[in-house]
């Protein structure tokens, strides 16, 4: 494929509602599929235990928060996009985007 083209299984179509990563659900088993991955070498978990379990427990604390105050949760990471950027995210647009994933 020349440089600068993008595979048509790949376009965006404007013609779909829903983003792009939910449109390819049916390509995983149960249509889950990881929104996020820890890695570790060997040598820093074998040297670091303690941190990495940790590390992961506040992980699944956090997403389990996530899930049961969704609201609150989507204000947080707004509020902190625009520590972070400057400029906050409209949040219908975004409650919208993520409604599309269920």
């Amino acid at each position: 494929m020349p440089p600068g083209h993008r595979s048509p299984g790949h376009a965006p179509d404007p013609r779909r509602q829903r983003p792009p990563l939910c449109r390819r659900a049916h390509l995983w088993p149960n249509g889950q599929f990881v929104i996020g991955l820890l890695v570790v070498n060997t040598k820093f978990l074998k040297n670091h235990p303690d941190l990495v379990k940790n590390w992961i427990r506040a992980n699944v604390d956090m997403t389990d928060w996530i899930t049961a105050h969704p609201v609150d949760a989507k204000k947080l990471l707004n509020q902190q996009i625009q520590v972070e950027t400057g400029k906050a995210l409209p949040l219908r647009s975004s409650t919208r985007r993520l409604r599309a994933c269920r």
